[in-house]
């Protein structure tokens, strides 16, 4: 293709390649699509994603594979290099993958050792097409830290949702910086009451348990102190 949506997203810091090419993400594993929009304006980079802190070679992928895309015809790696980071994954027969994924034949058939074109419209033609099978490395695929089972319902793990700690909501943060940006703002900050005190600020003014604030700020081009308005505007009209 043109563009590959997997690869945008590994590039824009989003996800890495879990060992079955498919591209991943700490929230939700394999279990998303993605949208890619190319354009030329100055954005600031989100830093990539650490090779091998997502995916954890469970093998879940390879096990529940029923072509045996992941574990026949495997041909060493597929090496992607993005700024100083290193990704691979399994550099399958796409013919193999393409068994059930995209030409809906019966898994239940025999599949050769070899799969290649001329399989694969061999048995098109001999079988026609089932269809409504479902891609395993796509079911099965989440990371370590949001993966659990319940076996009386599914065999394929289940997202655990909202565990705490969860860490960065980084849906939450890239929703309110957009926010933020479409109404003018120049700069979007969180900081604790500890940085609030070292600014100036004293919140348990504002609101006696605060433990953390949202702090927008907009540039101006000239700027006058003014010893009488309150510490927290001076802070964020001076910056």
């Amino acid at each position: 293709p043109d563009v590959s949506h997997l690869h945008s997203a590994v590039a824009a810091g989003l996800s890495e390649f879990g060992y079955s090419g498919l591209s991943i993400t700490p929230e939700f594993g394999a279990r998303q699509r993605y949208v890619t929009i190319i354009t030329d304006a100055t954005l600031e980079p989100t830093p990539l994603i650490e090779p091998g802190s997502v995916c954890d070679h469970c093998n879940l992928c390879v096990k529940n594979c029923r072509s045996g895309a992941l574990s026949k015809e495997i041909d060493g790696w597929n090496i992607v290099e993005i700024e100083d980071k290193t990704y691979k994954y399994a550099k399958k027969n796409l013919w193999r993958c393409a068994w059930g994924e995209h030409f809906d034949l019966d898994l239940d058939l025999p599949i050769p050792e070899h799969v290649d074109e001329a399989v694969i419209l061999e048995n098109l033609r001999k079988h026609g097409t089932r269809g409504g099978e479902m891609g395993s490395c796509l079911r099965y695929c989440l990371p370590k830290s949001v993966r659990s089972f319940d076996r009386e319902y599914t065999n394929a793990p289940r997202r655990i949702r909202y565990r705490a700690p969860e860490g960065p909501n980084r849906a939450l943060d890239q929703k309110l910086k957009s926010l933020a940006y479409g109404r003018g703002i120049d700069f979007v900050m969180v900081s604790s009451a500890e940085e609030l005190t070292g600014m100036g600020i004293d919140a348990k003014k504002y609101l006696p348990d605060a433990k953390n604030a949202v702090i927008f700020g907009i540039h101006f081009e000239e700027f006058t102190e003014n010893k009488g308005i309150d510490a927290a505007a001076y802070y964020m009209l001076s910056k």
